[in-house]
This record gives C-alpha cells, sequence and structure tokens, in this order.
C-alpha cells in the first residue's frame, strides 16, 4: 500500500470562503476516485508556528493507482485550486507495509 501525505500553507491574506471552497472539495475526492482506499483532510487545530494550515492522508492499493489518482481530471482540478491559494505545499508518498 502507498500512503500519500499533502500539506499545504495557505497564503496570509487568501479569502476564507477560497479555503472553505478547497477544503470542501478536497473531502468529495473520494467520492470522485475510486483508487482511494482511505482519505483523511482537515485544517490544522493548534496554532504553532511552524504548523501547516491543512493536510490530507490517503491510502491507495500501488504506486499505480497513486498514479492513476493524479491523473483522475477531479484530483487535477483540486491541485489547480491548491496552487491557487497555497503559499507553500509540500507531500510525500511512501509504502506502508
Amino acid at each position: 500500500m502507498i500512503r500519500h501525505v499533502a500539506c499545504f500553507k495557505f497564503r496570509t491574506h487568501e479569502l476564507p470562503s477560497r479555503i472553505t471552497d478547497l477544503m470542501n472539495n478536497l473531502a468529495a475526492i473520494p467520492d470522485q476516485v475510486p483508487e482511494v482506499i482511505s482519505w483523511s483532510v482537515g485544517t490544522n487545530v493548534l496554532p504553532i508556528e511552524f504548523n501547516y494550515d491543512a493536510a490530507l492522508v490517503a491510502d491507495f492499493a500501488d504506486k499505480d493507482a497513486l498514479l492513476r489518482y493524479y491523473r483522475n481530471p477531479a484530483v487535477r482540478a483540486v491541485i489547480d485550486q491548491i496552487i491557487s491559494v497555497a503559499a507553500n505545499r509540500i507531500s510525500v508518498d511512501f509504502e506502508v507495509t
């Protein structure tokens, strides 16, 4: 199994409505992408200086399933949305045994 972890730091003066829209669209991804085995997404609850603002954790059967996820049009649209509101973003994909 492959676990995908992504974190986002939103632009300082980003409109809250745009962030809410992004988070709603992220939450809807599992209904649109059959490769998703598990999916968790949320915003930071502890205002520590170095924390990012939001994160997602998702599991996929294998690397091929993760690559199909990345190519899904719904995911591509959300990635474009992330790019439009995020000052920084990071991700890592690793094997879970």
